[in-house]
Protein backbone atom coordinates (compact mmCIF):
# COMPACT_ATOMS: atom_id res chain seq x y z
CA UNK A 1 0.00 0.00 0.00
CA UNK A 2 2.78 2.62 0.93
CA UNK A 3 4.50 1.46 -2.08
CA UNK A 4 1.55 2.45 -3.94
CA UNK A 5 0.98 5.39 -2.61
CA UNK A 6 4.13 7.00 -3.46
CA UNK A 7 3.43 6.11 -7.12
CA UNK A 8 0.25 7.82 -6.75
CA UNK A 9 1.61 10.70 -5.00
CA UNK A 10 3.91 10.45 -8.04
CA UNK A 11 1.50 10.75 -11.23
CA UNK A 12 0.20 13.77 -8.88
CA UNK A 13 3.39 15.50 -8.88
CA UNK A 14 3.97 14.92 -12.62
CA UNK A 15 0.02 16.67 -13.00
CA UNK A 16 1.52 19.71 -10.60
CA UNK A 17 4.52 19.90 -12.68
CA UNK A 18 2.53 20.78 -16.27
CA UNK A 19 0.39 22.99 -14.04
CA UNK A 20 3.31 25.34 -12.77
CA UNK A 21 4.86 25.30 -16.58
CA UNK A 22 1.70 26.49 -17.40
CA UNK A 23 1.60 29.23 -14.95
CA UNK A 24 5.19 30.39 -14.86
CA UNK A 25 6.25 30.79 -18.52
CA UNK A 26 2.90 30.87 -20.29
CA UNK A 27 0.80 33.43 -17.94
CA UNK A 28 3.84 34.86 -15.56
CA UNK A 29 6.78 35.09 -17.97
CA UNK A 30 4.07 35.15 -20.78
CA UNK A 31 7.55 33.74 -22.97
CA UNK A 32 5.54 32.22 -25.32
CA UNK A 33 4.13 35.66 -26.64
CA UNK A 34 8.15 36.78 -27.29
CA UNK A 35 9.43 36.36 -30.56
CA UNK A 36 12.30 38.48 -30.38
CA UNK A 37 15.32 37.16 -28.89
CA UNK A 38 16.76 39.82 -27.37
CA UNK A 39 13.56 40.17 -25.57
CA UNK A 40 13.53 36.34 -24.55
CA UNK A 41 16.77 36.84 -23.58
CA UNK A 42 16.04 39.14 -21.53
CA UNK A 43 13.10 37.62 -19.27
CA UNK A 44 15.23 34.99 -18.47
CA UNK A 45 18.18 37.02 -17.04
CA UNK A 46 15.86 39.13 -15.53
CA UNK A 47 13.99 36.35 -13.37
CA UNK A 48 17.47 34.14 -13.52
CA UNK A 49 16.54 32.89 -10.18
CA UNK A 50 12.71 31.68 -10.49
CA UNK A 51 13.69 30.47 -13.41
CA UNK A 52 16.58 28.25 -11.97
CA UNK A 53 14.10 26.83 -9.40
CA UNK A 54 11.41 25.99 -11.90
CA UNK A 55 13.51 24.04 -14.27
CA UNK A 56 14.68 22.38 -10.96
CA UNK A 57 11.74 21.13 -9.74
CA UNK A 58 9.57 20.83 -13.15
CA UNK A 59 12.43 18.88 -15.15
CA UNK A 60 15.31 17.72 -13.25
CA UNK A 61 12.53 16.52 -9.85
CA UNK A 62 10.39 15.52 -12.77
CA UNK A 63 12.75 13.15 -14.45
CA UNK A 64 13.95 11.45 -11.13
CA UNK A 65 10.07 10.72 -10.31
CA UNK A 66 9.32 10.09 -14.25
CA UNK A 67 11.61 6.76 -14.07
CA UNK A 68 10.01 5.80 -10.80
CA UNK A 69 6.81 5.47 -12.27
CA UNK A 70 7.70 4.67 -15.68
CA UNK A 71 9.17 1.64 -13.80
CA UNK A 72 6.08 0.73 -12.02
CA UNK A 73 4.37 1.20 -15.50
CA UNK A 74 6.88 -1.05 -17.30
CA UNK A 75 6.25 -3.36 -14.21
CA UNK A 76 2.78 -4.32 -15.21
CA UNK A 77 3.17 -5.54 -18.80
CA UNK A 78 5.18 -8.68 -19.99
CA UNK A 79 8.81 -8.39 -19.87
CA UNK A 80 9.15 -11.05 -22.19
CA UNK A 81 7.46 -9.47 -25.28
CA UNK A 82 10.22 -7.62 -27.50
CA UNK A 83 8.25 -4.60 -27.83
CA UNK A 84 8.33 -3.98 -24.17
CA UNK A 85 12.12 -4.15 -24.38
CA UNK A 86 12.15 -1.94 -27.45
CA UNK A 87 9.99 0.40 -25.34
CA UNK A 88 12.29 0.26 -22.57
CA UNK A 89 15.03 1.05 -24.95
CA UNK A 90 13.17 4.45 -26.38
CA UNK A 91 12.19 5.47 -22.54
CA UNK A 92 15.64 4.98 -21.17
CA UNK A 93 17.15 7.24 -24.77
CA UNK A 94 14.08 9.73 -24.27
CA UNK A 95 14.77 10.10 -20.51
CA UNK A 96 18.27 10.94 -21.11
CA UNK A 97 17.87 12.99 -23.74
CA UNK A 98 15.36 14.89 -22.01
CA UNK A 99 17.54 15.92 -18.87
CA UNK A 100 20.60 16.32 -21.11
CA UNK A 101 19.22 18.95 -23.37
CA UNK A 102 17.68 21.35 -20.35
CA UNK A 103 21.42 21.19 -17.97
CA UNK A 104 22.80 22.34 -21.39
CA UNK A 105 20.48 25.34 -21.66
CA UNK A 106 20.86 26.26 -17.85
CA UNK A 107 24.52 26.08 -18.15
CA UNK A 108 24.94 28.64 -21.14
CA UNK A 109 22.09 30.91 -19.55
CA UNK A 110 24.24 30.88 -16.12
CA UNK A 111 27.68 31.83 -18.92
CA UNK A 112 25.66 34.35 -20.81
CA UNK A 113 24.29 36.28 -17.78
CA UNK A 114 28.48 36.46 -16.87
CA UNK A 115 28.68 38.45 -20.03
CA UNK A 116 25.67 39.76 -20.96
CA UNK A 117 26.26 43.78 -19.09
CA UNK A 118 29.65 43.95 -21.11
CA UNK A 119 28.76 42.27 -24.30
CA UNK A 120 25.40 42.43 -25.58
CA UNK A 121 25.82 41.23 -29.37
CA UNK A 122 28.38 38.00 -27.92
CA UNK A 123 25.24 36.90 -25.49
CA UNK A 124 22.53 37.05 -28.23
CA UNK A 125 24.68 35.09 -30.70
CA UNK A 126 25.68 32.63 -27.77
CA UNK A 127 21.79 32.57 -26.49
CA UNK A 128 20.78 32.07 -30.56
CA UNK A 129 23.18 29.28 -31.14
CA UNK A 130 22.54 27.39 -28.15
CA UNK A 131 18.62 27.65 -28.36
CA UNK A 132 19.02 26.26 -32.24
CA UNK A 133 20.47 23.20 -30.38
CA UNK A 134 18.44 23.11 -27.72
CA UNK A 135 14.92 23.16 -29.53
CA UNK A 136 16.55 20.56 -31.94
CA UNK A 137 17.20 18.33 -28.85
CA UNK A 138 14.26 19.10 -27.41
CA UNK A 139 12.00 18.40 -30.59
CA UNK A 140 13.69 14.80 -30.68
CA UNK A 141 13.33 13.88 -26.83
CA UNK A 142 9.38 14.87 -27.64
CA UNK A 143 9.41 12.39 -30.28
CA UNK A 144 11.55 9.88 -28.91
CA UNK A 145 9.25 10.20 -25.70
CA UNK A 146 5.47 10.39 -27.47
CA UNK A 147 7.21 7.36 -29.06
CA UNK A 148 7.18 5.39 -25.48
CA UNK A 149 4.43 6.41 -24.90
CA UNK A 150 1.97 5.59 -27.81
CA UNK A 151 3.28 2.20 -27.26
CA UNK A 152 3.08 1.37 -23.91
CA UNK A 153 -1.08 2.89 -23.73
CA UNK A 154 -1.47 0.38 -26.45
CA UNK A 155 0.32 -2.71 -24.41
CA UNK A 156 -1.68 -1.13 -21.72
CA UNK A 157 -4.57 -1.00 -23.43
CA UNK A 158 -4.20 -4.71 -24.64
CA UNK A 159 -3.38 -6.03 -20.75
CA UNK A 160 -6.82 -4.30 -19.23
CA UNK A 161 -4.21 -2.80 -16.50
CA UNK A 162 -6.30 0.36 -16.49
CA UNK A 163 -9.54 1.86 -17.90
CA UNK A 164 -9.46 1.63 -21.49
CA UNK A 165 -10.72 5.33 -21.35
CA UNK A 166 -7.62 6.34 -19.51
CA UNK A 167 -5.39 4.77 -22.18
CA UNK A 168 -7.47 5.92 -25.22
CA UNK A 169 -7.26 9.59 -23.85
CA UNK A 170 -3.46 8.94 -23.64
CA UNK A 171 -3.71 8.19 -27.35
CA UNK A 172 -5.94 11.32 -27.89
CA UNK A 173 -3.44 13.52 -25.98
CA UNK A 174 -0.60 12.14 -28.59
CA UNK A 175 -2.31 12.64 -31.49
CA UNK A 176 -3.10 16.31 -30.12
CA UNK A 177 0.81 16.61 -30.07
CA UNK A 178 1.21 15.66 -33.20
CA UNK A 179 -1.34 17.46 -35.11
CA UNK A 180 0.01 20.93 -32.73
CA UNK A 181 2.88 20.67 -35.05
CA UNK A 182 1.06 21.87 -37.87
CA UNK A 183 0.74 25.94 -37.81
CA UNK A 184 -2.37 25.96 -37.91
CA UNK A 185 -3.79 24.06 -35.43
CA UNK A 186 -1.05 25.31 -33.05
CA UNK A 187 -4.02 26.11 -30.71
CA UNK A 188 -3.81 21.83 -29.58
CA UNK A 189 -0.93 22.52 -27.58
CA UNK A 190 -2.77 23.63 -24.76
CA UNK A 191 -5.42 20.86 -24.96
CA UNK A 192 -2.09 18.60 -25.40
CA UNK A 193 -1.16 20.42 -22.03
CA UNK A 194 -4.32 20.41 -20.59
CA UNK A 195 -5.24 16.47 -21.19
CA UNK A 196 -1.80 15.29 -19.90
CA UNK A 197 -2.50 17.00 -16.36
CA UNK A 198 -5.93 14.92 -16.56
CA UNK A 199 -3.99 11.92 -17.48
CA UNK A 200 -2.09 11.87 -14.43
CA UNK A 201 -4.57 12.84 -12.11
CA UNK A 202 -6.74 9.77 -13.32
CA UNK A 203 -3.54 7.77 -13.28
CA UNK A 204 -3.02 8.29 -9.71
CA UNK A 205 -7.09 7.53 -9.19
CA UNK A 206 -6.54 4.32 -10.87
CA UNK A 207 -3.53 3.18 -9.06
CA UNK A 208 -5.33 3.94 -5.70
CA UNK A 209 -8.68 2.06 -6.71
CA UNK A 210 -6.42 -1.26 -7.74
CA UNK A 211 -4.66 -0.55 -4.24
CA UNK A 212 -7.91 -0.76 -3.19
CA UNK A 213 -8.89 -3.48 -4.91
CA UNK A 214 -6.77 -6.01 -3.60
Amino acid sequence: MTLKLFWCISALYLALSYILWIIYFVWVLKYQEVDNVEQKLEIILNNSFSFYWIIFFIYVIFWFILIYLVSYLNSLINKDILINKIISIFWYIWATWLIFSWLILTFWIEYISTIYSWDLNLSLNIYSSINVVFQALWWWSEILGWLWILFISILLLKNNTFSKWLNYLWIIIWLSWVLSIIPNLWFLTMIFWLLQIIWFIELARQIIKKTNNK
